[in-house]
């Protein structure tokens, strides 16, 4: 069987994103803000609605980099868990008790 590692160099690996089920708070507070975005919506004009749309745009932007560099530094965290994990499995202290 291959490893993740050639699977990952080979491109033969193909991640999906999963399905989240987002809890009842989310989807309240979800809720909340649509309905407050709609308030802001009734009191502006065209050019404050563009202006709306164009911030929220930048926003989204901006939510996935910040998803993207999380990402990124969660896999490293756990990278360096396992780099650890077998820094002890080869430790000559662990080797004389075993």
């Amino acid at each position: 069987m291959k490893s993740i590692l050639e699977m990952f160099a080979n491109d033969e690996l193909e991640i999906s994103s999963r399905y989240y089920e987002y809890s009842k708070e989310f989807r309240q507070k979800e809720n909340e803000m649509e309905k407050i975005r709609d308030k802001i919506l009734d009191k502006l004009d065209e050019e404050g609605k563009t202006l709306l749309d164009e911030y929220e745009n930048a926003n989204a932007d901006l939510q996935g980099i910040t998803k993207t560099i999380e990402f990124i530094y969660g896999y490293q965290i756990g990278s360096l868990m396992m780099i650890d994990v077998y820094s002890v499995l080869d430790s000559p202290a662990l080797n004389e008790r075993y």
